[in-house]
């Protein structure tokens, strides 16, 4: 896995429109960054958005670059649709995720002084944002075999994630199984935000490989790829 990994990481130039990717992926992980840290009192989920979203960069690099007839051609063409960009998204989404949740944490904890409400509030969306990880990991892989049926998966997650919590937080006696989210603590959020992400990976790593006898979705690279003329 290690050699598979360095080779990933070796043909990221090759993906299409490396660099514009790498460089939205800094750029929209630095303002989900300052987002989370100079967010308003009420703690939404929008810069969890932001630095969740972005590993998705690297996956979609692996997986285009495999258009080039080089690539295409080559016995690593199986990996480099389904475990190497599967692996690195659940990597640079750990990375991601973990920073949300560090930050999240300090601002509760160490820099501000929260009413108890709001801390309960706080750390339930670090459970959607969870789920939305999870959903992100099985998206990545749907989207380039059929990109329509991909946003059936991921724009419901997108409106449960940030508009599902705030809807479920002023109805808790309708919702009995949400109100037990909100009564968590610290650790029981962290281990249920780790499990979504593992899951996450698990679900990605065998969807990857039961998804590859399909083509690759057009429409997730035509049009990229007509900008740079390859």
């Amino acid at each position: 896995m290690i050699n598979d990994l360095k080779l990933g990481f070796k043909l990221f130039k090759y993906g299409i429109q490396s660099k514009s990717l790498i460089a939205l992926f800094f750029v929209f992980t630095g303002l989900g960054i300052v987002m989370e840290c100079f967010a308003t009192q009420s703690m939404d989920n929008m810069g969890g958005l932001y630095m969740v979203l972005c590993p998705i960069y690297f996956a979609q690099l692996l997986v285009t670059s495999t258009v080039s007839l080089y690539i295409s051609s080559s016995p690593y063409k199986f990996k480099l649709q389904t475990t190497i960009p599967v692996t690195y998204n659940f990597l640079f989404m750990t990375a991601t995720f973990g920073l949300f949740i560090t930050i999240r944490f300090l601002r509760i904890y160490l820099f501000s002084e929260p009413s108890e409400e709001l801390i309960k509030h706080a750390l339930c969306g670090i459970i959607f944002v969870a789920f939305l990880v999870f959903v992100l990991q099985v998206y990545s892989v749907i989207a380039y075999r059929s990109f329509i049926l991909s946003l059936f998966v991921f724009l419901p997650a997108f409106v449960i994630t940030f508009v599902g919590q705030s809807f479920i937080s002023k109805r808790l006696d309708k919702f009995a199984f949400f109100g037990k989210l909100y009564n968590l603590n610290a650790v029981s959020t962290v281990l249920i935000a780790v499990a979504f992400l593992v899951l996450g990976y698990v679900a990605s790593y065998f969807l990857s490989q039961a998804l590859y006898k399909y083509d690759l979705d057009p429409r997730t690279y035509k049009q990229a790829l007509a900008r740079v003329g390859r």
